[in-house]
């Protein structure tokens, strides 16, 4: 087996630890918003699904770098990153590691606080709009780095498109995420 078929299934590892971790994340803390109740094995459940993330994201960029670097040593150049497709994915794995900051220092220190109470709606709706935007960040980044991957190589849409979409489904997410949240904390 050559280096690269390895480099290539470390990625789709990461990938999908990324990915996965990512979905179960979402869909456990909808689960805790349904009971209003965060059990402290509801957040160290979060907090493993997290660190599983950081992990794939991890072996996602150092093995997509090493796979640069011996693109790079092939081919004397980095053209493939003029591809709008690349750009859109390396800016895809930029937001969702700002995102995963953002998770780790500011919402989950919040959830923290919140760990072994009634989760009501005065104490959701403090941070709600905060969850709203980091889940749907996490969410939509990882699945539109997934559909980016799985178009076919003659599509070549401009970044400006790819951008746009993003951007609207982003918006669009947030609200039905806000939406989603402020349902099941007013019931």
């Amino acid at each position: 087996m050559d280096i690269q078929k390895i480099l290539l299934a470390v990625h789709l590892v990461g990938f999908a630890l990324g990915l996965g971790g990512a979905t179960v994340s979402d869909i456990t803390f909808f689960k805790v918003l349904r009971k209003r109740y965060l059990s402290r094995e509801n957040l160290e459940f979060l907090g493993i699904l997290s660190k599983v993330i950081w992990v794939g994201l991890g072996l996602l960029i150092v093995s997509g770098l090493i796979i640069f670097a011996l693109i790079y040593a092939e081919q004397g150049s980095l053209a493939l990153l003029s591809s709008p497709r690349w750009q859109t994915k390396l800016s895809l794995v930029g937001i969702v590691f700002l995102n995963g900051l953002f998770f780790k220092f500011y919402i989950f220190p919040r959830l923290k606080q919140l760990v072994d109470s009634s989760l009501t709606a005065e104490k959701i709706k403090k941070i709600s709009w905060r969850l709203a935007f980091s889940g749907t960040v996490s969410i939509l980044s990882w699945y539109s780095i997934f559909v980016i991957t799985q178009l076919p190589r003659t599509f070549r849409p401009h970044i400006l498109y790819f951008a746009g979409t993003y951007l609207i489904l982003l918006v669009l997410g947030i609200l039905v995420s806000k939406l989603l949240i402020s349902k099941m904390i007013n019931k």
